[in-house]
């Protein structure tokens, strides 16, 4: 990872383009995050339950890898 990010709920999730990107987990919520320096505020993030209505394919991506590394549940297919 490229950039100082100091949150201890984050775990990394890699790189991505420009962005370093993490899912942070807590008690309350679920948010994937896309860091792009080491200034604290230059950051992207949305939580989990808003994630649909992204189109910032960062945080898509954000979400597809803590799917495919077990951290948060992958959907399951409509029939």
């Amino acid at each position: 990872m490229r950039f100082k990010h100091d949150c201890t709920n984050c775990q990394s999730l890699g790189e991505f383009g420009k962005y370093d990107l993490y899912i942070c987990i807590t008690a309350y919520d679920e948010t994937v995050l896309a860091r792009y320096s080491d200034d604290g505020p230059d950051y992207a993030s949305m939580s989990l339950q808003e994630l649909p209505l992204s189109r910032l394919p960062y945080l898509i991506e954000a979400k597809r890898r803590a799917e495919e590394m077990g951290l948060i549940p992958k959907p399951k297919p409509e029939v």
